[in-house]
């Protein structure tokens, strides 16, 4: 979904939303796209709603989620965190993630 897509009904029940911002032309942006792409293929994506957001395109919405660098993961549900950089890091964002599930079954 870009940044000017609705998300669908579906998409606003599923538990994990995330936002991964981006800017145009950065090869870490790029990176972080199919880094993003790849771990959610390990998850079972009907769970995941996944936006990516060019700065350049929509500076105010990278304003309201107060991002400062590109590239940067926002997980908006099921709780608000922050990754930022290119997630090369895989293992690391998965953890994130499946303790975040974890926290939000109890």
């Amino acid at each position: 979904m870009t940044s000017g897509e609705q998300p669908d009904r579906a998409a606003a029940r599923r538990p994990v939303e995330l936002v991964l911002y981006v800017s145009p032309a950065s090869p870490a942006s790029t990176r972080a796209q199919q880094n993003i792409q790849d771990l959610i293929a390990r998850l079972d994506g009907s769970k995941v709603d996944l936006a990516i957001c060019d700065v350049s395109e929509d500076a105010e919405r990278a304003e309201a989620d107060r991002i400062l660098f590109t590239p940067t993961l926002v997980v908006r549900r099921p709780l608000l965190t922050w990754i930022v950089g290119d997630l090369t890091n895989g293992e690391e964002v998965l953890r994130v993630l499946r303790s975040m599930e974890t926290e939000e079954a109890t």
